[in-house]
């Protein structure tokens, strides 16, 4: 990838592709130069989150959520490169109301943007992300009712059903007095959605981490273990 000036010219250089323009030029598809150069952005400003999770930059500072955290903890995925805006900022205009949105192309960027700016405006704002993430692993079966895990706000909110009313059928996990274990079982539910970000539970990674988790104890030196019925 050839060198550029500053951060807009290499963006300007990368993405162009599509009907819009926001997609990743097909000549970099699968360039490890790229994709380091990717990586190495998104973990950059990591050391500016201290021990409790507070971002820091000079006379600011904006306590970062667990699940953002986590997000900045994990490796970017492809569809999250390929796309020049995957994140974005929300906050409520002080004066109108209205929800208002921006987008950035990193996820420290708008971590930034709240800290020196969005967070005076509304302390409310929040950072979305577009592609979403599943629960992490020690948040899994302790949120309680009725809060949800939200995949794109990466954190716990309250979902309210959508007007006029729809429904839809899901596979759910019950808990069966008789068998003392969750079974899965086939039920109609109403379509509820995130009143920040907009997603519904009609989605995978929400369906996933909001199922009852269960733990399940294999001997050592067990290859195989056999189905429940």
């Amino acid at each position: 990838m050839a060198k550029a000036g500053t951060m807009s010219d290499k963006l300007d250089k990368l993405y162009g592709g599509g009907v819009s323009g926001n997609l990743l030029n097909s000549y970099y598809n699968g360039d490890p130069r790229v994709y380091h150069w990717f990586q190495t952005r998104h973990k950059k400003h990591n050391h500016l989150i201290d021990d409790d999770g507070i971002y820091h930059f000079e006379d600011h500072e904006w306590k970062v959520p667990y699940g953002v955290r986590v997000a900045l903890s994990k490796p970017l995925v492809s569809s999250q490169m390929s796309h020049k805006y995957p994140w974005y900022v929300t906050w409520r205009s002080p004066k109108t109301g209205k929800r208002l949105k921006k987008y950035f192309t990193s996820l420290p960027a708008g971590i930034h943007f709240i800290t020196t700016r969005a967070q005076y405006v509304d302390p409310q704002a929040c950072v979305v992300s577009r592609l979403g993430y599943y629960i992490p692993t020690k948040l899994a079966g302790k949120i309680p009712l009725p809060w949800k895990w939200c995949p794109c706000c990466m954190t716990a909110r309250k979902f309210y059903r959508t007007y006029p009313e729809q429904q839809f059928h899901v596979i759910r996990k019950e808990w069966s007095d008789e068998k003392q274990r969750y079974i899965p079982k086939e039920r109609r539910v109403f379509v509820m959605h995130c009143k920040v970000c907009g997603i519904t539970n009609r989605n995978m990674k929400f369906r996933n981490s909001n199922q009852p988790w269960e733990l399940k104890r294999i001997r050592a030196k067990v290859r195989r273990v056999r189905r429940r019925r």
